[in-house]
């Protein structure tokens, strides 16, 4: 597959988000995005120390190494 291609919105990975105001903005719900202080070398790892929920949105022409074609 072209590099070029590659981005969120054709990942399986990937959910578009359901609001209008950011329909260009999604999800990523590959194991490789990990909530914590853990040492992932192939990933992300997100943290929220004040005790809130964090969230981490990816835009639709964003990729990464870790992108799958959905079916």
């Amino acid at each position: 597959m072209n590099k070029e291609s590659e981005h969120c919105e054709k990942c399986l990975y990937w959910k578009p988000d359901d609001r209008k105001a950011t329909p260009h903005m999604g999800s990523c719900s590959s194991e490789k995005w990990e909530e914590g202080d853990d040492d992932i070398p192939d990933g992300v790892s997100y943290a929220d120390y004040e005790g809130y929920m964090a969230m981490f949105k990816t835009g639709q022409y964003f990729g990464c190494i870790h992108f799958e074609v959905k079916p």
